[in-house]
């Protein structure tokens, strides 16, 4: 059986080996006008004897240069080389070639102007050589976790040999890159001021991690170059490792649309899905590895791992493992690979199918894919036994009424510029439009009560003056209960209907209280009511965290899981339970024994985060209203505010500038609710994706800032400035009441 299918591989091999092919290849994707590169098309397992029929490549242009024979594998294989130029700007797609029924690949191609080239010079022995760079994109305006091609392109001039071109450094930023690596060979020419260049080029893939106008570069590289000498008149060559400069380039990367649907995470470009198991017979409680290919272009090394569908709950699942992608990643175009380990919890007919959702940069729209189910046949097997445990009492806390929030509200605080937004636009109003204003007509109705008030305050002595009043609220009644309006009406009474009583001079006090009541307009005030939790008393505080999550429920978890050994959870409880209440006197105590970096206490200016930053901001915006305001009202000639306005501005403006100077930096003053605690002892990555650069390791219960998100990692910075990308499913999130389950234990 064995050699039947040895012989069976061999010949299917062969057959492959002879069928007849065409590949066409270009050595750089990204040209500026009139640049020439080589194009080379090969031809196996077909009659040819002549060059092939071109496309048509209009306005590209397309020229013959050579033609040979190779030996590949044993057999004769057949090149035909073109060179490829470009007269005008923009993307170009070049058709394939065909030979009889056999047609060859597609490829495009980008022709940038001769602007995005950046002159440079280096002097070799006393001689000056102009050199040229550019570093070429499509598109500079991506979407966020967008990966692309990327080219940097040296120019350099022909008389110069390069022997070996060293890889491109780049500054990369909030960038992913994978190493620029040259070409073996020139991949074309180009001539500029009266000169033959030829061109290298060093490609590599590029992903933005953050969103807004972002820099990436500028770079360097060190190409060893053969230059040729003359010494008392004979030649020779010597060499020389010049360092060449790359431009810098800006990107405007702009956000993903909101909402992303559920299970969406990150994955940006055009994908396929794919699964497959060994064998389709199991026992329940057999692990079943389920292989799982996603292929396409995009973000890959970013990608997360499809999830399972499964909405019955037939199986418990595992964590999902990437496999390496190997050392070349330059290209934004391949397939990943997972494996996740399930076992089956009931008897079922199929595994369901998995699903990924990824956001499509050119349809610009959010997609959902499915794997095919897979059919799956499971005996029935033994249930397994249940252990009881018992647990020793602890010193619980009584639950408060404060019941922690499932996620941040934050306050609007940019409310409270309505107030002086209005007063800014009265100003204004006042000192542009002033006879509109004063052309502007009142409401009939207002009109009329205004002139019966007016002839009510014009009574001359206390007795018409609270008769007229009493009309007044007659005609124009308020509320009915307003004890002011009430007092009125009875002192009308007692005053104009006493026949002892002799007409007294209104005084000028009471008149104008008589008037603030007579234009009061009350308003009704709602009354809602507070619905204050009585305490509640439970001994399963898992149970309890789940359905009336308050601080003290927290704490008492917490010291259920260090009783049971489990020091990361409980340090975790710890965090929330400090984090609503204030008290880190649990906290510090534990961190000492699990060794999790702990957050600085604030020393001098560093107070300042007793406040949160957008208090200082908002004082610089208030300082801003301050003068605006102080110099509407010197134009208006009102003074009266002057001598409020001014400390205010005073005032706000210093706590601005105290707040920009000394405001801490370090994560350690941030508020807790906006920290997450790693759950297991990590070394940082300098890039998201497995393989990249380590760095310091993190030891676990530190609490972290993410800085930023791509795919299933995580860009977190611990106190002290440590930076680096780390994988999400160790992180669990202070802010909010869920429960930490460890991520092999998640079904």
């Amino acid at each position: 059986m064995l050699r039947f299918l040895l012989v069976l591989t061999i010949l299917t091999t062969l057959l492959r080996a002879q069928q007849p092919a065409i590949e066409v290849q270009l050595q750089s994707s990204f040209l500026v006008v009139r640049e020439e590169a080589t194009l080379t098309v090969t031809v196996r397992n077909l009659p040819v004897s002549s060059w092939p029929e071109s496309p048509v490549v209009s306005p590209l242009s397309l020229q013959q240069r050579e033609f040979r024979n190779m030996i590949i594998n044993g057999r004769i294989s057949k090149s035909f080389t073109y060179s490829l130029s470009g007269l005008r700007a923009g993307v170009f797609k070049i058709p394939p070639f065909q030979i009889g029924s056999v047609s060859s690949n597609s490829l495009a191609v980008t022709i940038l102007p001769k602007d995005r080239l950046q002159r440079g010079s280096m002097t070799i022995d006393s001689q000056t050589y102009p050199y040229f760079s550019s570093t070429l994109i499509q598109n500079e305006k991506p979407f966020l976790g967008q990966t692309q091609a990327i080219e940097a392109k040296l120019y350099l001039p022909r008389e110069l040999r390069v022997e070996r071109l060293a890889f491109a450094d780049f500054d990369k930023g909030d960038f992913v890159a994978w190493r620029f690596d040259p070409t073996n060979s020139s991949s074309g020419s180009i001539r500029l001021d009266g000169r033959i260049f030829n061109t290298y080029s060093y490609q590599s893939s590029l992903t933005p991690l953050a969103e807004g106008v972002q820099e990436f570069g500028p770079g360097t590289a060190r190409p060893l170059l053969n230059f040729r000498t003359t010494r008392r008149g004979a030649f020779s060559w010597s060499r020389i490792q010049p360092e060449i400069t790359f431009p810098q380039i800006t990107l405007d990367v702009r956000p993903l649309p909101k909402p992303a649907p559920a299970g969406f995470g990150g994955a940006v470009g055009n994908f396929t899905l794919t699964t497959k198991i060994s064998g389709n017979e199991v026992t329940i409680g057999d692990p079943i590895t389920v292989e799982i290919a996603v292929n396409g272009t995009g973000n890959l090394d970013q990608l997360s791992a499809p999830r399972i569908m499964d909405k019955e709950k037939n199986f418990k699942q595992f964590d999902t493992t990437k496999k390496p992608q190997g050392s070349d990643r330059r290209s934004s175009t391949g397939t990943v690979e997972f494996s996740q380990l399930i076992r089956p919890q009931k008897i079922t007919r199929a595994i369901p199918p998995y699903e990924l959702s990824f956001f499509d940069p050119i349809l610009q729209k959010y997609r959902t894919i499915l794997s095919t189910a897979i059919p799956l046949i499971v005996k029935p097997g033994a249930a397994p036994a249940v252990i009881a445990t018992e647990q020793s009492p602890l010193n619980f806390l009584t639950p408060s009424s404060f019941i922690i929030p499932s996620e941040k509200k934050s306050f609007p605080f940019w409310l409270w510029q309505i107030i002086p937004a209005l007063c800014t636009l009265y100003l204004i109003y006042r000192k542009v439009f002033p006879k509109l204003r004063e052309k502007q007509e009142q409401n009939a109705i207002q009109k009329e009560f205004s002139a019966e008030l007016i002839t009510a305050l014009e009574a001359s002595d206390r007795h018409e003056l609270y008769r007229r009043a009493g009309k007044l609220i007659e005609r124009w009644p308020h509320q009915v209960d307003d004890p002011d309006l009430q007092h009125i009406i009875a002192m009308r009474d007692n005053i104009c209907f006493s026949p002892a009583s002799d007409a007294e001079p209104a005084l000028p006090k009471e008149r104008s209280a008589l008037k603030n009541i007579l234009q009061r307009l009350s308003p009704i005030l709602i009354i809602s009511s507070i619905f204050i939790p009585g305490k509640i008393q439970a001994e399963d505080w898992k149970k309890t965290a789940l359905e009336r999550p308050t601080p003290e429920a927290f704490h008492n978890l917490a010291l259920v899981e260090k009783e049971a050994g489990n020091l990361k959870t409980a340090a975790l409880y710890l965090y929330r339970y400090q984090a609503y209440t204030g008290d880190d006197e649990p906290l510090t105590s534990l961190l000492s024994q699990t060794g999790g970096y702990r957050l600085r206490k604030p020393s001098e200016m560093e107070h300042l985060s007793i406040l949160p930053p957008t208090f200082y901001h908002q004082a610089g915006i208030a300082a801003l209203w301050s003068l605006t305001l102080i110099i509407l009202l010197i134009l208006n000639r009102k003074k009266n505010w002057l001598s409020l306005l001014i400390p205010l501005a005073v005032i706000s403006g210093s706590l601005w500038g105290l707040g920009e100077k000394y405001y801490p930096t370090d994560i350690s003053f941030k508020p807790l609710t906006e920290l997450s605690v790693l759950m297991e002892t990590t070394k940082v990555l300098n890039a998201p994706y497995d393989g990249a650069t380590t760095g310091v390791e993190i030891p676990a219960t530190s609490a972290g800032f993410i800085r930023g998100v791509s795919g299933d990692w995580a860009n977190l910075e611990f106190p002290g400035g440590i930076k680096g990308w780390l994988p999400r499913q160790h992180l669990a999130p202070i802010q909010g009441p869920s429960l930490w389950t460890p991520p092999s234990q998640k079904d």
